[in-house]
C-alpha cells in the first residue's frame, strides 16, 4: 500500500523526496510559479502539493534557483560529501586516455557516458569518478556476478565500508552497488542518498523498467560507462535525459596503440552448405523473398529482415509462413556441418591456448560437450557459484575451453583467454564488440589474441557479419579466411 507524505509545516516552498518522487509543497491558496510549471503535476494526495520525478533534483535546483526554496526546509536528504578515497591496485596508474575520460566528464558537469571498449580499464575510470566526486555512490551493474565482482574489487579498493544490495543481500554503506533490476527496490526508501550513481553497460538502462534505477533518484552527478553506445535514436534519447551525453570516446585502436590491449587479430571464415543444407537454403529464401517484395518489406537497421517478419507473421498465413522460412533460412546458415570441421581443426590449431567458443543456441553448446569434453555454460547453469568456480577451473588452466551462448558477452572477466571462436550470433556489433573483449585483456604470455569468425557463404550470415564488424571500426586489424 502506498504511503501518503504527512503535509509539510507552513512556509513558502519545500522540496522533499518521497518514494522516488520529489514533492514541492505550497502554502494554501498560492499558486505554482510559472517557472515550475514545465517540471511538476499536481499530485492530488495533498492539496497544494506537486511532484516531478526525483532525477529532476539537480536541474529543480540550478534552473529555477534555490532562493525559491525556503532555507529553512532544504530538502530532507542523506549529506551527498562524505570523506572517502578509492585506490588503484598497488603500482596502478591510470592510462592518459582514462584520466581524459574523468576530466571530460567532470567538466560536464558530473554527468555523461564514458564510451569504452571491454579491457579499457572501466573499472579504474568508474573508481577514478568516485574518488573525484567525493560523494555517496551507487553503483548499477546488469547482473549479479558483475555487481558481486565489482564490489569485490571495489571492497579492495576503497577506504570506507562497501555494501552489496541485491535480493537477498541488504548492505547499504557510503558505496553500495546493486542491480538494475534491484535500484529500484532501493530508490524507494534511499533514492535521496545518493551524490553519485554508476551505470554500468550503461546501454542496458534504456529498458522500460531498467530506467527506474535512474529516475527513482535525485543523484546530482551521474556516470554512465559501456563499450557499445546506443545508436536507436529513442533509447539514445533516453540516455541523455537519465544519465546525460557522450562525454568521452576511446577506439580499440587508440588503445592498441598505447598497449592498454593485448595485440589482436579478425579472421572471418567462410564455409560453403554441404547440397542438402544449400537445396533446404535456396527453398526457404525464395519463399521470403517473394513475400519481401509483394509486401515491399525494408530491411532493420541492426536485426535485417528479422523483426519486419516478426511482425507481420502475426497478420496473416502467409506472413506466418515467410517467418518460418526467414528461420529456417538462418538455422541451417548458423548451423551447418562444415563450420563444425572447421571448429575441429582450429581447437587442434590452439591446444595450447584458452578458447571460448560462441554458439548459436544450447543444443550447440551441449553437442560440443558430448564431442569434445568442453564445458558449456548457458542461462540455465546450475548456480552462479558454480558457474564462477568453472570459470576459476578455466583461469587457472584445468579447462581448457569453454562452449557458451550469450552468457559470457558482458560481466566476466577471464583475461586468460586468447582465443575466441563465434559460430554465430545476432547481426548486432554491441555483440561483437563485447565476444572480442572477452580475449583482449592482457595476461602473462598472451603475445596474440585470435578472434575467428566462422560464416556460411552466400547466406545471411554476410549480411549480418558486415552489421556487426561496423562497430570495431575501420582501422581494426582484420584477415580474411585466415585459416
Amino acid at each position: 500500500m502506498y504511503r501518503v507524505p504527512s503535509p509539510a509545516p507552513t512556509q513558502r516552498l519545500s522540496l522533499r523526496f518521497d518514494g522516488g518522487r520529489l514533492l514541492l509543497s505550497l502554502p494554501p491558496g498560492e499558486a505554482l510559479p510559472p517557472e515550475f510549471e514545465s517540471h511538476f503535476v499536481p499530485d492530488h494526495r495533498l492539496p497544494g502539493c506537486w511532484s516531478t520525478e526525483a532525477f529532476q533534483y539537480r536541474t529543480v535546483r540550478e534552473q529555477l534557483g534555490e532562493a525559491l526554496l525556503d532555507d529553512a526546509a532544504p530538502l530532507e536528504i542523506a549529506p551527498f560529501s562524505v570523506d572517502l578515497s578509492v585506490l588503484l591496485p598497488t603500482g596502478a596508474t591510470l592510462h592518459a586516455y582514462q584520466e581524459r575520460a574523468i576530466d571530460a566528464w567532470w567538466q560536464m558537469g558530473g554527468c555523461g557516458l564514458v564510451v569504452a571498449p571491454t579491457a579499457a580499464g572501466k573499472t579504474a575510470i568508474l573508481a577514478a569518478a568516485i574518488d573525484k566526486c567525493q560523494q555517496q555512490t551507487l553503483v548499477i551493474a546488469p547482473t549479479i556476478p558483475l555487481a558481486q565482482q565489482l564490489y569485490s574489487q571495489l571492497r579492495q579498493a576503497a577506504d570506507v565500508p562497501v555494501g552489496l544490495f541485491l535480493t537477498h543481500t541488504k548492505d547499504i554503506q557510503p558505496i553500495t552497488v546493486t542491480t538494475y533490476h534491484s535500484a529500484p527496490f532501493l530508490h524507494r526508501e534511499q533514492g535521496r542518498r545518493w551524490g553519485l550513481i554508476v551505470f554500468d553497460e550503461v546501454h542496458h538502462l534504456p529498458g522500460p523498467s531498467f530506467q527506474l534505477g535512474a529516475r527513482m533518484a535525485v543523484a546530482p552527478y551521474r556516470l554512465g560507462v559501456t563499450a557499445t553506445p546506443e545508436r536507436d535514436p529513442e533509447r539514445a534519447a533516453i540516455l541523455r535525459e537519465c544519465v546525460g551525453p557522450v562525454a568521452y570516446s576511446v577506439t580499440l585502436a587508440e588503445l592498441q596503440e598505447v598497449e592498454a590491449i593485448a595485440p589482436y587479430l579478425v579472421s572471418q571464415i567462410e564455409v560453403d552448405l554441404t547440397p542438402d543444407e544449400r537445396q533446404t537454403y535456396d527453398q526457404s529464401q525464395q519463399q521470403v523473398n517473394r513475400f519481401i517484395e509483394h509486401h515491399n518489406i525494408s530491411p532493420d537497421r541492426s536485426l535485417g529482415y528479422f523483426e519486419p517478419l516478426r511482425r507481420l507473421s502475426w497478420k496473416s498465413q502467409e506472413g506466418k509462413g515467410a517467418f518460418r522460412a526467414y528461420q529456417e533460412m538462418r538455422r541451417v546458415a548458423e548451423r551447418c556441418e562444415q563450420k563444425w570441421e572447421v571448429l575441429r581443426q582450429l581447437l587442434l590449431k590452439h591446444a595450447d591456448e584458452k578458447v571460448i567458443i560462441f554458439c548459436p543456441g544450447k543444443a550447440e553448446a551441449y553437442r560440443l560437450s558430448q564431442e569434445y569434453l568442453i564445458p558449456a555454460i548457458t542461462s540455465d547453469f546450475a548456480t552462479p557459484a558454480k558457474r564462477e568456480e568453472l570459470l576459476d577451473l578455466f583461469r587457472y588452466g584445468e579447462v581448457k575451453a569453454l562452449a557458451a551462448v550469450e552468457t559470457l558477452d558482458e560481466g566476466v572477466s577471464i583475461p586468460q583467454a586468447s582465443v575466441a571462436i563465434y559460430l554465430a550470433g545476432s547481426g548486432q556489433n554491441r555483440q561483437m564488440v563485447q565476444r572480442l573483449g572477452r580475449v583482449l585483456r592482457k595476461a602473462e604470455g598472451k603475445e596474440m589474441a585470435m578472434f575467428y569468425e566462422i560464416i556460411a557463404a552466400d547466406t545471411v550470415e554476410v549480411k549480418k557479419s558486415a552489421r556487426r564488424r561496423q562497430g570495431l571500426g575501420e582501422d581494426q586489424p582484420f584477415q580474411p579466411n585466415l585459416f
